[in-house]
């Protein structure tokens, strides 16, 4: 697993994420061949369940493996797919975006063995 969460690019190959600014970024991390990372946006967006939720877990299928946190394979996106988290969702995979002081996940979290994937 490499953490990307200083490094992991702003820019990504939709629109959603365009004006996002660094600090707006929870978490970056990949593994293999796959790319997750959590941002939150100042303005929440309307869920197909009619909930908003201003958390969003982007993932990304890549052309080759995350090897070190100043890789670029993040733009050799193959697949990409945006979903909407609300903080009882995410406190659920372990991450707590409502802490401050102990911050939001463990130094040693890794998303990876909290979504499936495959």
């Amino acid at each position: 697993m490499v953490n990307y969460k200083n490094t992991a690019p702003v820019h990504v190959c939709d629109s959603l994420g365009d004006a996002l600014p660094r600090d707006s970024i929870i978490l970056a991390q990949g593994k293999g061949k796959h790319f997750i990372r959590v941002d939150r946006f100042e303005e929440a967006f309307r869920r197909f369940d009619g909930q908003e939720s201003r958390y969003r877990l982007f993932y990304a299928e890549l052309s080759d493996d995350c090897e070190s946190p100043d890789d670029e394979n993040w733009c050799q996106v193959k697949y990409s797919e945006n979903q909407w988290w609300k903080p009882s969702e995410l406190a659920a995979i372990g991450i707590h975006v409502r802490r401050t002081k102990q911050g939001m996940y463990d130094a040693d979290y890794n998303v990876f063995d909290h979504v499936n994937l495959f």
